[in-house]
């Protein structure tokens, strides 16, 4: 199945094939279809999200063709898409051996197991696909993509590099490049890769703007800015770039051309949710939570879905004081993204202000039950018993986090500081030692910043003895 964008004649050839097809349908009338021809109609569905629409195409053509490997294999596209594992790989295990030089095959089995975290089985199936020699661009950059997964950022490297070195104008190879290479604390590498990069492609957009990223991650704000702007000489519609180039200027404190350079962008019309997104960010930087909230309600105008731009209502309202606001605008978030931990976690700090304490608990508890090893979660609900003086209860939350979250660092911290504050001070010393052996100048500036009066106690300060 086609991955990237239709190009215009398959996609003028998709759409007359769709017409007739829909045609025939209205008509209740019979039209010969090839294999060939149910397959761009197929695909156009699939490209459109018309998952019905495809699936009947799909029950039509197999009436007509019930042995055809390219019906089948879209029919396990469309299983897997549904989510139902089991099916999508029976049929797959099935066809397999009748077209083995199908990489599209290995493709789809590779898109399953990653589905389902099995990420060295993922690798297995695209490397059956290497042997076809054909996308090879693409494979390299699936493979990269699972080692990424599974945290093994060197391999995911030596992989995407060999993407590159097949298809150099592979932008998402690049972008994932660039982004393993972060991760892995190898900068000085990004820039010098980025460098020769663009010596041989110095159109490239995605280049420069990795360049900007990468001078961001080293705070080296002003080069990032630099290279953002080249990226816009080459296309002015890169709205990452605009929104980029403005993160640099608020990471500088610098606010007022931040705006500037977010109102540049606003003749992106279909991208005007994210712009006035991140207006309203700016101005609630400053802590002018009126002229904020009124670019956020301009971003839900312009993107109703965007549950981030209701987040932000709401925000501004609850640092109003109108509290009862802030509540409705947190309702619209969730009714638009049930899942965005953000808005649970700010609808629960809301309602906690409100002293309705069981309804917060319950939204920590629904943000826990989706992700479970977001440590600000756990971080924020102990906060919330914290806050009450309920050290044990704020206690015993940091620690089930810990079932999630092993030795995190900031879980133990907390976990020390509350028994201190509960008078269980061999608990607190317990927690405390374990923090410090992860990373002893991150626990003593913690303290420091938070809980200095601890650092007079004889026990705890011996934890720092060496630094």
């Amino acid at each position: 199945m086609k991955n990237d964008s239709f190009d215009n004649q398959y996609d003028k050839r998709a759409q007359e094939l769709v017409s007739r097809f829909e045609n025939m349908q209205n008509q209740n009338a019979h039209y010969y279809f090839d294999v060939d021809d149910f397959e761009y109609i197929i695909d156009y569905y699939f490209e459109k999200e018309m998952l019905p629409a495809m699936e009947e195409a799909i029950d039509y053509a197999q009436n007509l063709f019930p042995k055809a490997v390219p019906i089948l294999l879209r029919k396990a596209q469309l299983f897997a898409v549904k989510e139902n594992i089991p099916q999508a790989l029976k049929i797959l295990n099935t066809i397999e051996p009748l077209e083995p030089e199908n990489i599209d095959i290995y493709f789809t089995k590779g898109a399953i197991y990653s589905q389902l975290k099995r990420y060295e089985k993922a690798i297995e199936e695209y490397s059956k696909a290497l042997k076809q020699g054909e996308d090879l661009d693409e494979v390299y950059e699936n493979i990269a993509f699972e080692y990424g997964n599974l945290g093994k950022h060197d391999k995911a490297i030596d992989f995407l590099k060999k993407s590159l070195k097949c298809n150099p104008n592979n932008e998402n190879a690049l972008n994932e490049l660039c982004l393993n290479l972060g991760i892995a604390g190898r900068f000085e590498e990004s820039i010098e890769y980025l460098k020769n990069h663009i010596q041989e492609n110095p159109y490239s957009v995605g280049a420069w703007f990795n360049f900007g990223v990468t001078y961001y991650h080293l705070s080296l704000y002003e080069k990032a800015i630099a290279a953002f702007d080249y990226a816009l000489a080459i296309d002015k519609r890169h709205l990452s770039s605009y929104i980029s180039k403005a993160d640099c200027y608020m990471q500088m404190k610098d606010y007022d051309n931040a705006i500037s350079v977010l109102k540049e962008a606003l003749f992106l019309e279909e991208e005007r949710g994210i712009v006035y997104l991140s207006i309203g960010e700016c101005f609630e930087k400053l802590r002018k939570f009126e002229t904020a909230a009124i670019y956020y309600k301009k971003s839900v105008e312009a993107d109703p879905y965007l549950s981030d731009g209701w987040v932000g209502v709401g925000v501004c309202y609850a640092q109003l004081d109108d509290l009862i606001s802030g509540e409705f605008f947190l309702e619209k978030a969730l009714a638009v993204a049930p899942h965005n931990i953000d808005a649970i976690l700010t609808m629960s700090e809301i309602l906690l202000k409100q002293n309705k304490t069981e309804e917060a608990t319950q939204y920590f508890e629904d943000a826990i039950s989706q992700d479970p090893e977001n440590v600000e979660v756990w971080i924020r609900y102990a906060e919330m018993f914290a806050e009450q003086n309920a050290y044990k209860n704020a206690i015993e939350i940091l620690e089930y986090g810990l079932s999630s979250l092993t030795n995190d660092i900031e879980l133990l911290c907390r976990i020390g500081v509350y028994s201190f504050l509960l008078g269980d001070k061999a608990k607190s010393y317990a927690a405390l030692h374990v923090a410090a052996s992860i990373n002893a100048q991150w626990l003593l500036a913690e303290l420091k910043d938070f809980w200095p009066e601890m650092l007079e106690d004889a026990q705890v300060s011996d934890l720092f003895s060496g630094i």
